[in-house]
């Protein structure tokens, strides 16, 4: 004798996944105060702290640095054109733009000390050019400063 096919023997995958997902939705919505609180909470703190961060400006300005005095000598294996020690050259620039005697002018002529503000300075690659960047609490003390 043939047993009888039972239809609740086999269970649907769809219908188990839209029932889970039923379940969960309600326990979202059960906890609903609970996660509400947890957002409030979060968001007020990330507020306050926002509140309290100073603000830094940045301030950068680019400088084209001619060397002077040397002839450009043309290297044939490579196709281009390089000064004589133009790392070393441009290395001492980047040096003396942030040294003691420029920050020492700065004082001089704004009237700020060094502690107010953050001086650096770098060559940008394969290029004559010198990016300085100043970074301060004030944004019209960086730009007097960078300039």
């Amino acid at each position: 004798m043939e047993t009888p096919i039972n239809p609740n023997a086999y269970s649907d995958p769809h219908r188990e996944m839209s029932g889970d997902l039923i379940q969960y939705l309600q326990a979202l919505y059960h906890e609903k105060k609970k996660i509400l609180l947890i957002c409030a909470i979060f968001f007020i703190t990330s507020a306050v702290y926002l509140a309290f961060i100073p603000n830094s400006y940045e301030t950068e300005v680019q400088i084209l640095v001619e060397q002077l005095g040397d002839v450009e000598k043309f290297a044939p294996q490579t196709g281009s054109s390089n000064f004589k020690g133009e790392d070393d050259y441009y290395g001492t620039q980047v040096a003396i733009i942030t040294g003691k005697k420029i920050s020492s002018r700065v004082k001089n002529e704004l009237g700020v000390s060094s502690g107010s503000y953050v001086l650096t300075a770098r060559r940008l690659r394969g290029t004559r050019i010198i990016s300085v960047s100043v970074k301060s609490k004030d944004a019209k003390l960086a730009a007097r400063v960078a300039n």
